[in-house]
């Protein structure tokens, strides 16, 4: 399943489909009441969607998502076939209805559900606002790999900086690779790789291909780009493979945020005690 999760939502016409209706975005009010009603299955430690927090994790009584399942509620409701094996979900822009008095993080946190209520069949693949918006949520937690996009300017190399940082701190700095994009030259390539140097994976050139994609005359397709681009997307899928943790290692470390999360004092305050929401009897494989 791949999840366009970027403010300005352009993944589904570069994939060839119709853009996703406003009903089916998963930020939209109904579709997140109706997600989060289904995920709270029946886990007694999550009362009702009021309480059901971003870093709220899976406990006993939790639905879980499986990506690779047809019969999946998730998965028949708020997905889009795109391929034979491919399916597309997307979370929503701004709405009219949050016109200055919301932020994008607030749209996101129905993401940072979903993917702590998937379980570990098939592969989610999340394209994401550029640079260190993850960190405000719990979603720098929730991936094996990060592969971070940079153009080879000082301004790019400046942004892959700061995200670089805010992933030592978050003890997911060994899960980043980057890639070169938009690259000219061997200079280009070499302007980026000479300063991340292992975490360099591959390039993209300003391929014919891909002017064509963004103009919309043509849809996009790993077939029709070069040999050297398409080795970038078969480094992402070979390094992310050697990088996959288990769901249930990964929740302990997803607990420690919910933990920091509802323990702020305007939730406290609000909700009461959401720690007991922690179920450390809960296992993903039942």
């Amino acid at each position: 399943m791949a999840i366009d999760a970027d403010i300005n939502m352009h993944m589904a016409e570069l994939l060839g489909i119709e853009s996703t209706p406003k009903s089916l975005l998963l930020s939209e009010k109904q579709p997140s009441k109706e997600i989060r009603t289904f995920l709270r299955g029946e886990n007694q430690r999550v009362s009702s969607n009021e309480v059901f927090k971003k870093s709220t994790p899976p406990g006993r009584g939790s639905n879980l998502i499986n990506v690779s399942s047809a019969s999946d509620w998730f998965m028949q409701n708020y997905t889009f076939s795109v391929t034979d094996n491919l399916l597309l979900a997307t979370v929503g822009s701004y709405s009219e209805d949050g016109l200055a008095s919301s932020c994008y993080h607030n749209n996101l946190s129905i993401l940072e559900n979903i993917l702590s209520h998937t379980q570990d069949e098939g592969s989610v693949v999340v394209d994401m606002v550029a640079g260190t918006d993850a960190f405000a949520s719990t979603l720098y937690a929730q991936f094996d790999a990060l592969i971070f996009v940079a153009e080879p300017t000082r301004r790019g190399l400046a942004v892959l900086s700061d995200y670089l940082r805010l992933a030592e701190a978050g003890g997911v700095a060994d899960r980043v690779m980057v890639v070169a994009n938009k690259v000219d030259s061997d200079d280009d390539r070499v302007f980026v790789q000479d300063v991340v140097r292992d975490r360099f994976i591959g390039s993209i050139s300003r391929s014919g291909h891909l002017a064509e994609v963004d103009k919309g005359r043509a849809s996009l397709s790993v077939d029709n780009m070069s040999q050297d681009d398409r080795v970038v997307f078969e480094n992402i899928a070979k390094r992310s493979e050697d990088l996959v943790v288990p769901s249930q290692q990964r929740l302990e470390k997803l607990w420690r945020i919910h933990e920091v999360y509802v323990g702020q004092g305007y939730i406290k305050n609000r909700f009461g005690d959401l720690r007991s929401q922690i179920d450390t009897e809960f296992r993903y494989d039942g």
